[in-house]
C-alpha cells in the first residue's frame, strides 16, 4: 500500500506512533507536517525541542525510507500560495491508496488547521483516495465553555465533516461509535479500531525494573487540571492538593502530582518527603501509571490508560473543566473530595473490567492489527 500521513500535532502523533512505524516496514510511506508540526510555521526553539515524539518519528521514517513531500509555509490555508505548494509537494507521489490524518478533522478546527484544503486538493488530485481521520482523545458531543455549550464543536463537528475533512473515521469508544452513527452519510464509514498507543501496554506491567524494585501499588498518582488562559476550566488549589496528599498518607502511598506539560510547574512548591511532582509524559508516564495503586483525576484521555490496565480511578467531576466522553456514566465520578477515601475502600474492580469490555475497542491490546486488517478490507 501507498500511504501518506498528514501530522498535524504532536500529541496527536503519540497516539497513532506505533502504527506508523509498523505500516513504514511494508509499505510505502509518504508524510507531510502540518501547521504545528511546520518548523516553518512553530520557529521557536525551545516549542520544537519539547516535540521529542515528533523528532524519533522522522528519524525512524527516514531509516525505513519513508518520503517526506513538504511542510506547512503558511498558517493562511485557503491561500492560492498555500494551494499551490501543497499540490507541488503531491508532485512526488505518483500512486496513493490512503491518506491517514493524526487527528480528528472536525468542520472547526478543519477549518483552523487547513484539513479541509488539504482533503479538496487530495482529492482533486487521486480520484480514488480514501483519507482517514482519527479521533485524538475523550470528547462530549459539544465543548462546553463558561458552563454553555458551543454548538458545532467535538464530536457535533466530527460528525458534520465527513466529505468535508474526511471519508472514513476512526473511533475508540461506543460512546463515540453511537454519535457517529446518527449519521446516516456516515454509515460504513466507521472505524472501531481503537486506539493504537494502548498496544504497547500490554507488557507493562511485566518490566523487570518494577518488579526488582518491588515498585508496584507505590503511589497514589493525581492528574490535575491545566491552567487556561480562555477560562476553560478552574486550577485545583493548594488545599485541594493537601487534602489528597492526606488521602495518599492514609494507605502510605507518595501523592505523584502529574502536571500537564508546559513552561513552568503550578506544583513544584508543594514537594516534600511524601509529595512529587511530575511532567512527564510517554513511556515514563506508563510506567508511573503502573506502579501506582490508585489513580484520581480530571477528566483526561489519559484515563484510557488507566482503565486498559485495570488501574481503580476516580474522576473528580466538580468545577474542574474536561469532557468525559465514554465516561459520562462512569460509575467513579466524584463531585464532592470528601468522598474519595470511602470510594476508593469499596472500589469495585470487577466493574473496572466489565466497563473496559463495553466501552473500549481495542481492550485486546489489538487496535494496529485491528487497523491494518480493515485497511486491507477497504
Amino acid at each position: 500500500m501507498n500511504i501518506l500521513f498528514i501530522f498535524n500535532n504532536c500529541k496527536s502523533i503519540q497516539n497513532i506512533f506505533d502504527l506508523v512505524i509498523k505500516l513504514s516496514k511494508k509499505n510505502q510511506i509518504y508524510y507531510y507536517l502540518n501547521y504545528q508540526t511546520s518548523r516553518t510555521i512553530v520557529k521557536s526553539e525551545v516549542l520544537y525541542k519539547e516535540k521529542d515524539t515528533l523528532l524519533e518519528l522522522i528519524s525512524i521514517l527516514q531509516k525505513n525510507n519513508c518520503i517526506k513531500i513538504g511542510e506547512s509555509q503558511t498558517t493562511h490555508f485557503n491561500s492560492i500560495p498555500n494551494i499551490l505548494y501543497i499540490n507541488k509537494c503531491l508532485q512526488k507521489i505518483k500512486k496513493i491508496h490512503f491518506c491517514i490524518m493524526d487527528d480528528s478533522n472536525g468542520i472547526e478546527k478543519g477549518n483552523q488547521h487547513g484539513f479541509n484544503i488539504i482533503y479538496q486538493i487530495l482529492k482533486k488530485k487521486f480520484k480514488s483516495i480514501k483519507i482517514i481521520g482519527n479521533i485524538e482523545g475523550i470528547k462530549d458531543f459539544n465543548v462546553k465553555k463558561n458552563n454553555i455549550y458551543k454548538r458545532n464543536t467535538q464530536l457535533e463537528s466530527i460528525c458534520k465533516s465527513v466529505n468535508i475533512c474526511y471519508d472514513y473515521i476512526n473511533c475508540f469508544s461506543k460512546y463515540q461509535y453511537d454519535i457517529l452513527c446518527k449519521n446516516n452519510n456516515l454509515n460504513n464509514k466507521i472505524l472501531k479500531c481503537g486506539f493504537p498507543y494502548l498496544d504497547k501496554l500490554k507488557e507493562i506491567n511485566k518490566i523487570e525494573e518494577i518488579k526488582e524494585k518491588n515498585l508496584e501499588n507505590k503511589y497514589l498518582l493525581f492528574f490535575t487540571s491545566s491552567i487556561d488562559k480562555n477560562g476553560k476550566w478552574e486550577v485545583m488549589d493548594d488545599k485541594t492538593i493537601l487534602k489528597i496528599n492526606t488521602i495518599a498518607l492514609e494507605y502510605n502511598l507518595k501523592l505523584v502530582i502529574k502536571e500537564k506539560p508546559r513552561n513552568t510547574y503550578t506544583y513544584k512548591h508543594l514537594e516534600n518527603e511524601n509529595i512529587l511532582v511530575s511532567m512527564c509524559e510517554g513511556e515514563e508516564l506508563d510506567k508511573l501509571i503502573s506502579q501506582s495503586k490508585y489513580i484520581i483525576s480530571s477528566p483526561s484521555t489519559v484515563l484510557l490508560r488507566c482503565l486498559i490496565l485495570q488501574k481503580p480511578f476516580l474522576i473528580l467531576n466538580d468545577k474542574y473543566y474536561g469532557q468525559l466522553g465514554l465516561f459520562n456514566n462512569y460509575k467513579y465520578l466524584i463531585n464532592n473530595i470528601n468522598e474519595i477515601s470511602e470510594t476508593l475502600n469499596n472500589f469495585d474492580y470487577q466493574y473496572l473490567n466489565k466497563f473496559l469490555k463495553e466501552n473500549l475497542f481495542g481492550y485486546q491490546f489489538n487496535s494496529i492489527d485491528l487497523y491494518i486488517n480493515k485497511l486491507k478490507t477497504l
